[in-house]
């Protein structure tokens, strides 16, 4: 089974932004834990992204792990879409701030690749207190009364 691993930060997806040392120390901590996971499980091939600017996998995940590079003119979006066709399924990582992890999910299910992660709808669910909180109530969850920031309480 290929897997492609695409994490926003430490995957190129700050292109053009200067990176912050503890958000891509803490990105890279995560996506190096799960790149040996996934390298240790038996028949899993793994692909993934990193960002030019950081150094370069080392130990095993150097050997185990494909890593794509952006082709000339590619920006980091068509370096995920390719790594997108060569999988089987897709584990993209992201800040849910923008749509940026729902975007990302969302262009892997339009590929019809399945994700390792939670499907679009859930992702956008998950990404706003106010609509997690309506998903809850409406399915007898209780939730904390929520609001947005233009409704009168």
């Amino acid at each position: 089974m290929k897997v492609f691993v695409y994490e926003f930060v430490t995957g190129g997806g700050m292109e053009g932004q200067e990176l912050a040392p503890n958000l891509v120390n803490e990105a890279d901590l995560f996506t190096q834990a799960l790149l040996h996971d996934l390298t240790a499980a038996p028949d899993v091939e793994v692909t993934s992204v990193r960002d030019a600017r950081l150094s370069p996998l080392g130990g095993s995940l150097a050997q185990k792990v494909r890593l794509l590079s952006p082709n000339a003119g590619e920006n980091s979006i068509d370096v995920y879409l390719r790594g997108v066709q060569g999988a089987d399924m897709v584990w993209p990582i992201a800040p849910e701030i923008g749509g940026m992890l729902e975007g990302l999910t969302q262009l892997a299910a339009e590929a019809n690749k399945p994700t390792l992660t939670s499907r679009v709808r859930a992702v956008r669910a998950g990404a706003s207190k106010l609509l997690t909180a309506a998903v809850l109530n409406a399915n007898g969850i209780a939730a904390v009364p929520t609001f947005a920031e233009n409704q009168e309480l």
